[in-house]
């Protein structure tokens, strides 16, 4: 699915759908059931900064009815590649800044 093709935002999702569909004698489009995901990605592209999301399985997509009205659950981890080194400061400063204002320190 295109998000949006200028950026070149795309999702890529793979799972397993129980869908039941149908059209009403007025020509009413009615859509229900679960689509659950297995595994997909999100590419954002904004400007210059690309990020690529993992969608975690177990995701939903829900349809109720109208098909264009979905429930959408779907949560998606992105990794940071950030050097140890700025992880260790960041965690110093905190624990710094917890020992000046609380007068103590817990060291994990």
């Amino acid at each position: 699915m295109v998000i949006d093709e200028a950026n070149g935002d795309v999702v890529h999702l793979k799972g397993e759908a129980s869908l039941n569909a149908g059209i009403d004698p007025s020509g009413k489009i009615n859509l229900t059931g679960t689509y659950e995901v297995n595994s997909g990605s999100y590419n954002l592209s904004y400007a210059t900064v690309k990020r690529k999301f993992n969608f975690k399985k177990g995701s939903t997509i829900v349809w109720t009815g109208d098909p264009t009205s979905a429930n959408i659950d779907l949560t998606a981890i992105y990794v940071a590649n950030v050097p140890q080194l700025i992880l260790l400061k960041i965690n110093y400063r905190a624990a710094i800044t917890r020992f000046n204002t609380s007068k103590s320190c817990p060291l994990m």
